[in-house]
């Protein structure tokens, strides 16, 4: 099984989506998600979030088409959204930011995950309240994921990674659907072989 991991690469931007970086260096809630975060551990709801649509004051200074967000997620430009829907690829909702030109690219397959074999590294102790991990780091492993039967669904795992601050996304595919991006040279988008994929799986770039 050839499993790929979609990532953008490293921004010199500190892009934000749900949180922002005040005059003095502190990372806070934007007010429009202020009450998405739990008062036990400071971790905002990104699933709620999303639900409730993006701040109007969020802005994206990246010029790639695929854009690493500061806080765990990520954005791609119309023009990655068109060569995604082009090559016909599915499985991924495209919700618009408020300049109408990015995107957040949100998963709605999110499949069942063998966590015996994940290699998942839980960091706790889990919230009182909430019930997130503080982190959730290194897995799923590829061999755990219960992979679509349709090789041109973009997919993440019903579990997420946590880091300090709340999830972050990790987006699966198969060979056809990083053979199809790899040609398309999107700016931004590194594809690499997914943790525990089968061993002849090679990466690209």
């Amino acid at each position: 099984m050839k499993l790929y991991n979609l990532v953008p690469t490293d921004s010199r931007y500190n892009d934000w989506l749900f949180w922002y970086q005040d005059e003095e260096g502190y990372v806070r809630p934007r007010q429009f998600y202020a009450d998405l975060v739990c008062g036990l551990c400071g971790k905002l709801d990104e699933v709620a979030a999303i639900s409730r649509g993006i701040d109007p004051s969020v802005k994206i200074r990246s010029k790639r088409d695929f854009i690493e967000m500061s806080d765990g997620l990520m954005t791609v430009s119309q023009h990655a959204k068109d060569v995604i829907i082009g090559e016909g690829i599915k499985g991924l909702r495209f919700i618009a930011l408020p300049d109408q030109k990015h995107f957040v690219p949100w998963p709605e397959i999110r499949v069942k995950t063998d966590l015996s074999k994940a290699g998942f590294e839980f960091v706790g102790p889990r919230c009182g309240r909430c019930g997130r991990y503080r982190g959730a780091y290194v897995g799923p492993f590829a061999i755990s994921l219960t992979v679509p039967d349709d090789p041109m669904v973009v997919f993440a795992s019903e579990i997420w990674n946590e880091d300090g601050r709340g999830r972050v996304l990790w987006l699966f595919a198969q060979e056809p659907v990083a053979k199809a991006l790899k040609l398309k040279r999107l700016t931004g988008l590194e594809i690499i072989k997914a943790t525990g994929s089968s061993p002849d799986a090679q990466t690209s770039h």
